[in-house]
Protein backbone atom coordinates (compact mmCIF):
# COMPACT_ATOMS: atom_id res chain seq x y z
CA UNK A 1 0.00 0.00 0.00
CA UNK A 2 1.64 3.20 -0.95
CA UNK A 3 1.84 6.21 1.62
CA UNK A 4 -0.69 8.07 -0.05
CA UNK A 5 -3.53 5.71 -0.16
CA UNK A 6 -5.80 5.49 3.46
CA UNK A 7 -6.89 2.20 4.90
CA UNK A 8 -9.59 0.87 4.07
CA UNK A 9 -11.06 -0.85 6.82
CA UNK A 10 -10.61 -0.72 10.90
CA UNK A 11 -9.54 -3.85 12.57
CA UNK A 12 -12.19 -4.86 14.94
CA UNK A 13 -9.62 -4.77 17.73
CA UNK A 14 -9.78 -1.31 17.49
CA UNK A 15 -12.78 -1.14 17.19
CA UNK A 16 -13.60 -2.28 20.04
CA UNK A 17 -11.18 -0.65 21.79
CA UNK A 18 -12.76 2.67 20.77
CA UNK A 19 -15.94 1.60 21.90
CA UNK A 20 -15.12 -0.08 25.57
CA UNK A 21 -13.68 3.30 26.00
CA UNK A 22 -16.83 5.56 25.76
CA UNK A 23 -18.40 2.78 28.35
CA UNK A 24 -15.60 3.22 30.95
CA UNK A 25 -15.42 6.90 30.85
CA UNK A 26 -19.49 6.98 30.96
CA UNK A 27 -19.42 4.50 33.76
CA UNK A 28 -21.49 2.33 31.81
CA UNK A 29 -23.12 -1.37 32.17
CA UNK A 30 -22.78 -2.57 28.80
CA UNK A 31 -21.66 -5.52 27.73
CA UNK A 32 -19.99 -5.91 24.41
CA UNK A 33 -21.33 -9.40 22.76
CA UNK A 34 -19.50 -8.70 19.38
CA UNK A 35 -18.28 -7.18 16.44
CA UNK A 36 -19.03 -8.47 13.03
CA UNK A 37 -17.15 -7.59 9.59
CA UNK A 38 -19.92 -6.57 6.99
CA UNK A 39 -19.33 -7.88 4.03
CA UNK A 40 -21.87 -6.37 1.75
CA UNK A 41 -20.51 -2.69 2.59
CA UNK A 42 -17.47 -1.79 4.38
CA UNK A 43 -18.28 -1.02 7.70
CA UNK A 44 -19.05 -3.13 11.68
CA UNK A 45 -21.86 -4.26 13.54
CA UNK A 46 -21.39 -3.70 16.73
CA UNK A 47 -23.97 -6.06 19.31
CA UNK A 48 -23.90 -5.57 23.33
CA UNK A 49 -26.49 -5.62 26.26
CA UNK A 50 -26.97 -4.49 29.80
CA UNK A 51 -28.59 -6.47 32.48
CA UNK A 52 -32.14 -5.67 31.04
CA UNK A 53 -31.53 -7.02 27.98
CA UNK A 54 -30.13 -6.91 24.32
CA UNK A 55 -29.32 -3.43 23.34
CA UNK A 56 -29.84 -2.30 19.47
CA UNK A 57 -27.17 -3.35 16.93
CA UNK A 58 -24.72 -0.18 15.95
CA UNK A 59 -23.88 -0.34 12.12
CA UNK A 60 -20.58 1.51 11.76
CA UNK A 61 -19.86 2.06 7.97
CA UNK A 62 -16.23 2.54 7.13
CA UNK A 63 -15.66 5.18 4.83
CA UNK A 64 -11.90 4.67 5.06
CA UNK A 65 -10.85 7.80 6.84
CA UNK A 66 -10.05 7.06 10.07
CA UNK A 67 -11.18 9.60 12.32
CA UNK A 68 -14.74 10.07 11.50
CA UNK A 69 -14.96 6.18 11.93
CA UNK A 70 -13.38 6.30 15.69
CA UNK A 71 -16.07 9.53 16.28
CA UNK A 72 -19.12 7.42 14.43
CA UNK A 73 -17.95 4.28 16.83
CA UNK A 74 -17.56 6.72 20.11
CA UNK A 75 -21.39 8.36 19.12
CA UNK A 76 -22.57 4.67 19.05
CA UNK A 77 -21.67 4.13 21.81
CA UNK A 78 -22.70 7.50 24.02
CA UNK A 79 -26.34 6.37 22.36
CA UNK A 80 -25.78 2.85 24.26
CA UNK A 81 -25.16 4.24 27.52
CA UNK A 82 -28.52 6.91 26.97
CA UNK A 83 -30.47 3.70 26.18
CA UNK A 84 -29.31 2.24 29.19
CA UNK A 85 -29.58 4.96 31.62
CA UNK A 86 -33.24 5.29 30.38
CA UNK A 87 -34.09 1.72 30.73
CA UNK A 88 -32.83 1.79 34.13
CA UNK A 89 -35.15 4.69 35.09
CA UNK A 90 -38.27 2.52 33.85
CA UNK A 91 -36.82 -0.60 35.92
CA UNK A 92 -37.09 2.11 38.66
CA UNK A 93 -40.15 3.30 38.08
CA UNK A 94 -42.20 0.09 37.06
CA UNK A 95 -40.83 -3.21 39.45
CA UNK A 96 -40.93 -6.34 37.20
CA UNK A 97 -40.78 -4.29 34.55
CA UNK A 98 -39.35 -6.35 30.95
CA UNK A 99 -37.55 -5.23 27.65
CA UNK A 100 -38.83 -6.27 23.99
CA UNK A 101 -36.11 -6.63 21.71
CA UNK A 102 -35.39 -3.42 19.67
CA UNK A 103 -36.06 -3.83 16.30
CA UNK A 104 -35.40 -1.89 13.25
CA UNK A 105 -38.48 -1.42 10.84
CA UNK A 106 -38.56 0.79 7.48
CA UNK A 107 -36.15 2.99 8.67
CA UNK A 108 -37.91 3.71 11.77
CA UNK A 109 -36.93 1.82 15.86
CA UNK A 110 -39.31 0.46 17.61
CA UNK A 111 -39.28 -0.84 20.93
CA UNK A 112 -41.46 -2.07 23.95
CA UNK A 113 -42.03 -3.21 27.52
CA UNK A 114 -44.23 -5.40 29.24
CA UNK A 115 -45.53 -4.41 33.16
CA UNK A 116 -48.05 -6.56 34.91
CA UNK A 117 -49.60 -7.87 31.65
CA UNK A 118 -49.88 -4.49 29.26
CA UNK A 119 -47.50 -3.99 26.42
CA UNK A 120 -46.47 -0.37 25.21
CA UNK A 121 -44.53 0.05 21.87
CA UNK A 122 -42.49 3.24 20.62
CA UNK A 123 -41.11 4.24 17.16
CA UNK A 124 -38.94 7.09 15.81
CA UNK A 125 -36.34 7.34 13.63
CA UNK A 126 -33.74 6.29 16.35
CA UNK A 127 -33.01 4.31 18.91
CA UNK A 128 -32.99 6.88 21.54
CA UNK A 129 -35.85 8.85 20.41
CA UNK A 130 -37.81 5.49 20.91
CA UNK A 131 -37.00 4.73 24.07
CA UNK A 132 -37.58 8.61 25.21
CA UNK A 133 -41.12 8.00 23.56
CA UNK A 134 -41.47 4.83 25.47
CA UNK A 135 -40.80 6.40 28.44
CA UNK A 136 -43.43 8.80 28.34
CA UNK A 137 -46.19 6.49 26.66
CA UNK A 138 -45.25 4.11 29.86
CA UNK A 139 -45.81 6.94 32.42
CA UNK A 140 -48.85 7.64 30.99
CA UNK A 141 -50.21 4.53 30.27
CA UNK A 142 -48.92 2.89 33.82
CA UNK A 143 -49.12 5.35 36.40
Amino acid sequence: MAKHQIQRYLYPEEVEKEFMLVMYYLNAAVVLDGIEVLTDLPGFRISTHDPHGPLPDAIIHDTGDRYPVLEAISMEGAKRVAVTWLRREMVKAFLGVSFLPPTRLDKRCVVGIQWEGKTVLAEASDFVQAYHRLWRHAVRRFL
